[in-house]
């Protein structure tokens, strides 16, 4: 999806949010070792709130708490680290002589956590307080992303690039606006000496690793498969074992068709708190013929969200999941239509034109998908989506153009739509079954797995319309 493919995770919009602080970390020139930095954060989370025991309300203290818990987060995707986060943000905004960088940590953990609305009233209360401020700006773009309210998101961005122009806060948001718009070649162009740049700072190494994943995320974007591997490795170099790098490796492994590669990858970093990696799984191993393994990471995630706000984390990938059950599609509508509810973004609405397709209700699938495709460049899943509900509306003469674009790289779909063209292609367009062939070798999962909704920086490319004004 498009929207959430560039940023996607809870760790890079949080990443984002605090890039100030993570930037303000000092370290010595020759470099520490990246585990000693992982370690030290977490003795460091330990000191800070026993010195908070001690001293309750201590808002120094409580701030670097909240940078420090949602750094952490990157590293073991706990949740609680969020959570937390969350607690100590609010409690600091009354008292706070910052107002509009005190909403504005509200506003990250909020979006971290997927409670959209939230996120979005803090960062207009912290745009309120701090008009012009880097940290206001950046939480209000991100969280309008989010709740898909566009317009305020460009309006926020042409005031932080006017404000803040080739901070690493503005590049980065930019960036994420030209990859939308169908131009990851030009905002890699634009982040990457950034990133350089960066890994010669004094700067924690997490940062650098953060930065060259999302660089590696652009590359895939623009179809350079092999950039994306060598900025991947290069994030490895730099943060041995950084997840998001990793899950880039992995999501290279499944374009690829690697399964053996991608299941081990994936399993490195597989935890109850990224669920969605046991879908990813569930894929890899029914691909290498193992039915029962299969089905066994669908029922682990299940399991993991079964709990209100799991799902609420997980709505596009469980209503994906549900989908693909003929007895569950109530339920899948019933969890999509609850998201929509918190925000009408571009991947809710992608999300919601599958869900209806799979029910057969193409009249509303056609006008979820029409919405979804009226802002940004749609993708190739996108194309497909659309296709595949013209054809079940036998509007063959409108499906022929729109599915040889979805099938140009069968590889870039999402995986519930990639599964989904193995079955379907030969009777949407016999001529796509040879390409099909080619890039999705092994036996063809059913589509009971969810979308692909990135965590770190993967994307496809698409034709630019151009950046905000700067």
């Amino acid at each position: 999806m498009r929207a959430r493919r560039f940023t996607g995770s809870a760790a890079v919009l949080a990443a984002a949010a605090l890039i100030g602080s993570l930037a303000g970390v000092r370290r010595e020139r020759s470099g520490p070792d990246p585990a000693l930095e992982a370690r030290v954060l977490v003795e460091s989370i330990a000191a800070l709130e026993r010195r908070l025991t001690v001293d309750p309300g201590n808002p120094l203290v409580s701030a670097r708490l909240v940078s420090d818990h949602m750094a952490a987060f990157q590293l073991d995707n706990d949740l609680d680290h969020l959570r937390r986060a969350l607690t100590l943000s609010e409690a600091l905004v009354p008292t706070a002589l910052d107002r509009g960088a005190a909403h504005a940590r509200v506003a990250s953990a909020r979006l971290s956590l997927h409670d959209f609305g939230g996120a979005l009233s803090a960062a207009r209360a912290a745009i309120a307080a701090d008009p012009t401020g880097a940290a206001a700006l950046g939480t209000l773009y991100d969280a309008a992303i989010a709740a898909g309210s566009y317009r305020e998101a460009e309006r926020a961005l042409e005031a932080l690039v006017e404000s803040h122009p080739g901070t690493l806060g503005a590049t980065l948001r930019e960036a994420r606006w030209l990859e939308t718009h169908g131009a990851a070649d030009e905002a890699l162009a634009r982040l990457a000496p950034l990133c350089r740049r960066l890994s010669g700072r004094a700067v924690r190494r997490q940062l650098v690793a953060w930065c060259e994943t999302i660089a590696g995320g652009l590359a895939g974007a623009a179809g350079d498969p092999g950039a994306a591997a060598a900025w991947y490795e290069r994030a490895l170099d730099t943060q041995p074992g950084y997840p998001p790098a990793l899950e880039g490796q992995a999501d290279l492994a499944y374009a690829r068709s690697e399964w053996t590669r991608a299941d081990a990858l994936y399993r490195r970093i597989l935890t109850d708190a990224h669920p969605d990696l046991c879908l990813r799984l569930a894929e890899v191993r029914r691909a290498l013929g193992d039915e029962r393994g299969a089905r066994a990471f669908e029922d682990r995630f299940l399991a993991l969200v079964a709990a209100p706000e799991a799902r609420a984390l997980q709505a596009h990938d469980l209503a994906l999941l549900l989908a693909g059950m003929p007895d569950r599609r109530d339920e899948a509508l019933a969890v999509i239509e609850r998201d929509v509810a918190s925000r009408r973004s571009v991947e809710a609405l992608e999300v919601l034109a599958w869900v209806r397709l799979a029910r057969g209700d193409l009249t509303e699938a056609l006008a979820a998908s029409i919405e979804a495709r009226a802002w940004g460049e749609p993708d190739a899943t996108s194309d497909y989506t659309q296709a595949r509900i013209l054809a079940g509306m036998g509007r063959e003469e409108e499906v022929r153009s729109t599915l040889d674009r979805a099938l140009a790289a069968p590889a870039v779909l999402a995986p519930h739509a990639r599964w989904e063209a193995v079955r379907h292609t030969r009777a949407l367009r016999p001529a796509a079954e040879a390409a099909d062939r080619r890039t999705l070798s092994g036996p063809s999962p059913p589509p009971t797995s969810g979308a692909r909704e990135r965590r770190d920086a993967t994307g496809t490319a698409r034709s630019t319309r151009g950046s905000p004004r700067a």
